[in-house]
């Protein structure tokens, strides 16, 4: 017998390297968040330029591009409640771990109908 439902999450944040797939998963979220009237926070994690100092320039410019891309794709995918956020980081799996806990965001799964925040 399955336990007490879990709350609706509030905000959900998925993330996406841009790639057909992980498109596919961020509209899956949005609709998810459309069900739950949850914003749904799109999160993308860019790998630093190493090198030289004009690597800090590069840097900005793609962070710059890929954060007014990924803005315009949350909000086609989930209206005023889509919401973007990209980094650059070494590390995205800590990149990740850190927006969720900075969104107080739950990560769905799609291989359950469960939510969890991590924290």
């Amino acid at each position: 017998m399955p336990g007490p439902a879990s709350p609706a999450p509030q905000r959900i944040l998925v993330a996406t390297d841009r790639s057909a797939s992980a498109d596919q998963a961020v509209r899956w979220a949005a609709e998810l968040a459309d069900r739950c009237a949850a914003d749904l926070v799109v999160f993308q994690v860019i790998l630093p330029h190493a090198g030289d100092s004009a690597s800090d320039g590069q840097n900005e410019a793609a962070l710059g591009d890929a954060s007014h891309n990924l803005r315009v794709f949350a909000q086609d995918v989930a209206g005023v409640r889509g919401h973007a956020r990209v980094v650059v980081d070494a590390d995205p799996a800590s990149a990740i771990l850190e927006a969720v806990d900075a969104e107080r965001a739950a990560v769905p799964s799609s291989s359950s109908t469960r939510y969890a925040t991590i924290r």
